[in-house]
């Protein structure tokens, strides 16, 4: 009866402390594979029929490498623009890293760490 309490009070907190969750835009795989190049574009614009809403736009623009077999690093550069403006601009940069536990199919879960800094 006291782990059922023990069990109810920890549910109860972790649903209290709750927050809003924000959508995912990637998902990554955590398998590295050495000397991998890796050359990638996203890009989102927007379509609106109010002009201040219209086509505002995102670029990410990425190239990376798989150092060896267990840690891969990707740069990005973020790119943007806002409705009424003429040329997308430099946000900011971006560093990737990504690192691998284990061989893929050693252990019934691929595990790994994903490491970014943004300035």
């Amino acid at each position: 009866m006291r782990n059922r309490i023990l069990g109810a009070a920890v549910v109860g907190l972790v649903l209290a402390m709750a927050r809003p969750a924000f959508a995912v835009d990637k998902i990554y795989s955590p398998n590295v594979v050495a000397g991998e190049w890796e050359l990638e574009y996203f890009g989102t614009r927007t379509f609106d029929n109010h002009a201040d809403k219209n086509d505002s736009e995102d670029h990410e623009f990425s190239v990376g490498y798989g150092v060896n077999d267990h840690w891969a690093t990707e740069v990005y550069a973020l790119m943007g623009k806002e409705p009424g403006d003429g040329a997308a601009s430099v946000d900011g940069v971006q560093w990737e890293n990504r690192i691998q536990f284990f061989q893929p199919g050693e252990y019934w879960l691929d595990s790994g760490l994903l490491l970014a800094y943004t300035h």
